[in-house]
C-alpha cells in the first residue's frame, strides 16, 4: 500500500511540473540596472561645557575640528554622486551667541567652499536648537568633490554686556554634523 502511495505522489508531482505554467524569463534585463543609494555619515561632533570657553590671556574663544576626506579620491564617487547635503545642529544652553563655520579645502589648502551658522543664545540655560542645512548641487558639488579636508570652527561671540564665562558659567553647547551623498548609478548597455 505504502509503495502505491508513493508512485501516485511521484506520478502527480511529475505532472505538475509538466504542466504547469512557467513565463519566459529575459536574462538581458541585467545588461540595464540602474539605483539611486542614499549614504549618510557624521562628520564632527562636539559636546562641551561652558567652561571650556574661560578666555584667560592668551587663549582664544575657538574650538576647531579638522576632517580629512578621502572618499572624493574615488572615481566611483565622482562619477556618481549628483548631490550632497551638509546637516548642522546645534543645542545651546549657553546665554552667549555662538557661529559655527564650515571650510572646505582642496589638496592646496585652497577655499572650496565654506559657509557660517549663528548659534542663537540661551536666555534660562534652556536648550535653544539651531539647525543648517548646505545643499551642494551643480557647481557647488564640483567644489565639494575637489574637497580633501573640512574644518568645523565653533567661535564664541564676544558680548561685553555679559560677564566673562568662568567656573560657575552654567550650560554646554552640542554641536553635530552629518553629511548625506545622494548617488545615481546607471549602468547600461
Amino acid at each position: 500500500m505504502k509503495r502505491i502511495v508513493y508512485i501516485y505522489t511521484f506520478i502527480i508531482c511529475v505532472g505538475v511540473m509538466l504542466f504547469s505554467c512557467i513565463e519566459d524569463l529575459d536574462f538581458d534585463q541585467a545588461e540595464d540596472f540602474s539605483a539611486e543609494p542614499i549614504l549618510v555619515s557624521s562628520l564632527a561632533f562636539f559636546d562641551e561645557p561652558a567652561s571650556t570657553f574661560i578666555i584667560d590671556q592668551g587663549d582664544s574663544n575657538v574650538i576647531t575640528d579638522t576632517l580629512s576626506v578621502d572618499i572624493f579620491n574615488d572615481q566611483f564617487v565622482v562619477d556618481n554622486l549628483i548631490r550632497a547635503e551638509f546637516f548642522l545642529e546645534t543645542t545651546n544652553s549657553i546665554n552667549r551667541v555662538f557661529q559655527a563655520q564650515v571650510d572646505f579645502f582642496n589638496d592646496e589648502f585652497e577655499l572650496q567652499d565654506t559657509f557660517t551658522v549663528d548659534v542663537l543664545r540661551s536666555q534660562n540655560n534652556a536648550d535653544v536648537i539651531t539647525e543648517f542645512t548646505k545643499v551642494f548641487l551643480d557647481n557647488d558639488l564640483e567644489s565639494l568633490k575637489a574637497t580633501t579636508e573640512i574644518v568645523f570652527t565653533l567661535t564664541l561671540m564676544e558680548d561685553t554686556s555679559l560677564p566673562p564665562i568662568d567656573e560657575d558659567t552654567l550650560g554646554r553647547l552640542l554641536f553635530n554634523s552629518r553629511g548625506t551623498f545622494f548617488f545615481r548609478i546607471d549602468i547600461s548597455e
